[in-house]
């Protein structure tokens, strides 16, 4: 259940702290509550303001004086860089030898450092050099050891002003999040007090800027009502779509058994007729023997009339009947 915490954006929690403080001015006396409170509040509320503020100036300094300093020592240091880059090479050669190590060159390559560490060895290391091969300078173009020597104390001043601001910036975000944790602490003991004395329901925890604990529990068992809600159509939505997929699942089986049966009754028709050629081809007089179900049709006997008048007498037989009879 939400307990009315106490906020961390600082919008917020200020807001909160002004209208507890308002909120102690408007509660009945009867309420008994710590009447120093609201001093107390408005402390904590003005320490964490100022802290808050101290920190803003820093970084707000360390981006408009510091950072321009320090870049502006990189890029002198860096053209010095080239110009003597340029010099040495017109005794040391264009491509990098081992000439070049005692310069300060000791990568074998003549490429310029790119990082701060990088960059003020090598402008001591060309300091030194200049200092031992006072011939190799070009005073016309500064590139001289003194040149060098400057650049160098403007490159250590410049970074270590960096990191003392850099700490100087840590330890005044470190009390600005301590003075805001007390002032966090002191809202919340308020909390704690009107517990004590407001009924749940009471509608002077808005005047405190709080929500009153009844309201928060009906909220909450919204939410959870909601959630249920949310829940149960999700889940319905599920087994729908596993029904969905089972019924085209038993569909796409059932059509390939019925797939399956067709081609298997096609191909014993197709090798019923294919052993039925083969057998008449086996016995080519043999005839197709008639059905069962149709049986032959016998023919009549031959009966010849008898002329009237000559019951019970038998009709003479024909010529050639009788020359078979002979």
């Amino acid at each position: 259940m939400n307990s009315n915490a106490i906020p961390k954006r600082w919008d917020l929690l200020s807001t909160l702290a002004t209208d507890m403080m308002d909120g102690y001015t408007k509660c009945p006396v009867a309420l008994n509550l710590n009447s120093k409170t609201p001093a107390l509040i408005q402390v904590d509320l003005d320490a964490a303001i100022a802290a808050r503020t101290a920190y803003q100036k820093s970084r707000s300094k360390r981006g408009e004086s510091v950072g321009p300093e320090y870049k502006a020592a990189v890029a002198a240091t860096d053209e010095f860089f080239g110009k003597a880059k340029k010099a040495l090479a017109a005794h040391l050669g264009d491509q990098w030898n081992e000439s070049w190590i005692e310069a300060g060159f000791v990568n074998r390559s003549t490429r310029l450092p790119k990082t701060a560490s990088g960059r003020e060895q090598l402008i001591k290391d060309l300091a030194a050099y200049f200092a031992d091969h006072p011939g190799y300078e070009l005073p016309t173009i500064t590139v001289t050891a003194a040149r060098a020597k400057e650049l160098q104390l403007a490159l250590t001043e410049t970074r270590s002003s960096t990191k003392s601001h850099k700490g100087d910036q840590g330890t005044l975000r470190d009390a600005r999040d301590a003075a805001v944790a007390t002032l966090r602490r002191r809202l919340s003991s308020v909390v704690t007090e009107l517990r004590v004395h407001l009924a749940d329901d009471s509608p002077l925890w808005k005047a405190f800027g709080l929500t009153a604990p009844a309201l928060l529990i009906q909220r909450d068992a919204d939410k959870a009502a909601a959630r249920a809600i949310q829940a149960a159509e999700r889940a319905a939505k599920k087994v729908a779509e596993a029904a969905e997929k089972a019924a085209l699942r038993a569909k796409k089986v059932a059509e390939k058994a019925a797939e399956k049966a067709a081609q298997a009754a096609e191909d014993a028709d197709r090798k019923s007729a294919e052993a039925a050629q083969k057998m008449a081809a086996l016995n080519p007089g043999t005839m197709t023997p008639f059905r069962a179900s149709e049986p032959p049709t016998p023919s009549a006997p031959s009966i010849r009339p008898i002329a009237p008048g000559n019951a019970g007498e038998t009709a003479p037989a024909s010529d050639s009947e009788v020359e078979l009879n002979g």
